[in-house]
């Protein structure tokens, strides 16, 4: 949601979800930003969780830390912080346009 406020100009969106997605990210040993593949609940916590759904706190997936990266997200990430910073440009990502009505594209 980050990357498409971003192309869609939309600045509330994108403070919104970046300040959504920090708290969520994990912190390698070298304390860099990694984002967890997915979270769960622990199982001594399913039948509250049941009950009550979201009730029960998650827990950040293994899959997703410095060993093992979950590629996807932590590519996402990465371009969303790059462009929001302006060290990356949007037509440097989709350098046709894509993202533009037809009419628009050069």
């Amino acid at each position: 949601m980050i990357l498409d406020g971003i192309f869609k100009g939309n600045d509330e969106q994108i403070k919104k979800y970046r300040h959504l997605l920090h708290p969520r990210l994990k912190v390698d040993r070298n304390g860099n930003a990694v984002v967890p593949k997915y979270f769960y609940v622990p199982t001594l916590c399913i039948d509250a969780e049941r009950r009550e759904p979201g009730s029960q706190k998650r827990i950040p997936s293994e899959e997703g830390d410095a060993d093992n990266l979950f590629l996807m997200g932590q590519a996402l990430y990465i371009m969303s912080e790059l462009l929001v910073d302006g060290l990356l440009h949007i037509n440097e990502l989709d350098p046709i346009r894509r993202y533009l009505p037809s009419y628009n594209r050069p």
